[in-house]
């Protein structure tokens, strides 16, 4: 069946008829990686959790008391989780991610002044298994999470409010690392777009509930001042 398999992809191919295959390859890839949501979601609680913790031993220490230095040891506690969440487990039917970086924190005012915009540039290695042409390549993926927050009042109370967080479609880039194969380069640039898609929503998925914990962890105070700063 796997020789079967092959054969058929690559006459796919070669006669351009591969957009059904493609299609079904895809819609594989989508059922296993929305099956895989319960063992991402069980990798963020368990990052999220370490990452409160951290947090709140840092505002109640010494170097609590200057903002300045807060911020720099939230953004790295903050990058550090972000890196761990993307990086455990995901090897979901031969999609693997790895050597994640967060680009920086950049903040900014939202469209009407009185919100916080943050831009998170991310980069990663993505490695694909591809079975059927027993092929494994290798991917650069680039994009931003954006997200907004702004302060509301409940029962009387200033609380955080996360008022978005999704990915920059424009700013998504994957890119394949090695194109000495036709037939790997036919293949990868069919898929793109799904894979896109899902590496996007995937780490929406595992970085967004991050960030929510960060800006509530904080509190409406750093909100207020990064606000009045920008």
């Amino acid at each position: 069946m796997f020789q079967l398999w092959k054969l058929v992809l690559l006459c796919g191919l070669l006669t351009g008829t591969s957009a059904s295959i493609l299609g079904d390859i895809g819609s594989d890839l989508k059922d296993v990686i929305d099956k895989g949501r319960e063992l991402i979601g069980d990798t963020v609680e368990t990052v999220a959790g370490d990452l409160k913790e951290d947090l709140t031993k840092l505002q109640n220490s010494k170097v609590g008391q200057l903002s300045e230095q807060v911020l720099q040891k939230a953004e790295n506690l903050f990058s550090d989780a972000v890196s761990k969440v993307l990086s455990i487990g995901n090897n979901i039917l031969g999609l693997k991610i790895s050597n994640v970086n967060l680009l920086g924190i950049k903040p900014g005012l939202t469209p009407d002044g009185e919100g916080l915009g943050l831009s998170l540039p991310i980069t990663a290695d993505v490695e694909l298994n591809l079975p059927l042409i027993g092929k494994t390549v290798d991917l650069k993926l680039s994009m931003d999470l954006l997200a907004g927050a702004k302060i509301e009042t409940e029962d009387g109370k200033p609380i955080v409010a996360i008022t978005k967080c999704n990915s920059d479609p424009a700013s998504i880039s994957l890119s394949l690392l090695d194109r000495h194969s036709k037939l790997v380069n036919r293949l990868v640039d069919a898929v793109t777009t799904f894979l896109s898609q899902t590496l996007s929503t995937t780490v929406e998925m595992q970085v967004c509930p991050l960030v929510r914990l960060f800006l509530n962890t904080l509190g409406v105070n750093f909100l207020q001042d990064t606000i009045s700063k920008s």
